[in-house]
């Protein structure tokens, strides 16, 4: 409830998060209160890609100025018929500041070996795989499962960066 009406800290979605302040997340802005859009859109037929642009402005805090969230560009491309790919560059007020990508399962994913430098989970087994999820960006990116709910229906798996940083490069392949 509180995650979808704006009562606490919004933790649900697939987003970019940091722990400051309090709540913490995504805040409902219209159009009017952010220059959040769609900034490309292109369709060539065997790729989609696309670009999320000022995504900060959706952050809470007093006015862009005082929020913890200078800075959030996603790019998504999407390689027909099954690969998606996110590319995000982000920037917050403070290094020390607990930031994270959050990306949301219907059941726990599961660590397998992967290329160097990359941390790489299958999603499901035998009959109920449904896909590879893997971390390349932040470089020595940390990842942490969290059973929402404590019910085993939705795991959210949260990558941080190994360096702090006040900018952070993040890329996922799904």
């Amino acid at each position: 409830y509180n995650d979808l009406y704006n009562r606490g800290s919004r933790t649900l979605f697939n987003i970019f998060y940091v722990d400051r302040p309090r709540p913490f997340g995504q805040a409902a802005r219209g159009p009017s209160e952010a220059r959040t859009r769609l900034a490309v859109v292109e369709d060539a037929g065997l790729y989609v890609a696309l670009r999320g642009a000022n995504l900060e402005d959706m952050y809470r805090g007093q006015g862009r100025l005082h929020r913890e969230v200078e800075a959030w560009t996603r790019d998504v491309v999407y390689l027909r018929p099954q690969v998606f790919v996110l590319h995000d560059r982000t920037q917050v007020r403070a290094a020390d500041a607990d930031q994270w990508q959050a990306l949301h399962f219907p059941r726990a994913p599961v660590a397998v070996p992967g290329a160097p430098q990359t941390r790489r989970f299958e999603v499901g087994q035998g009959e109920r795989y449904v896909g590879t999820v893997t971390t390349v960006l932040p470089r020595g990116n940390q990842v942490r499962l969290v059973d929402l709910f404590n019910r085993g229906k939705v795991t959210r798996l949260e990558v941080r960066p190994g360096t702090p940083g006040e900018r952070q490069r993040w890329l996922t392949v799904l």
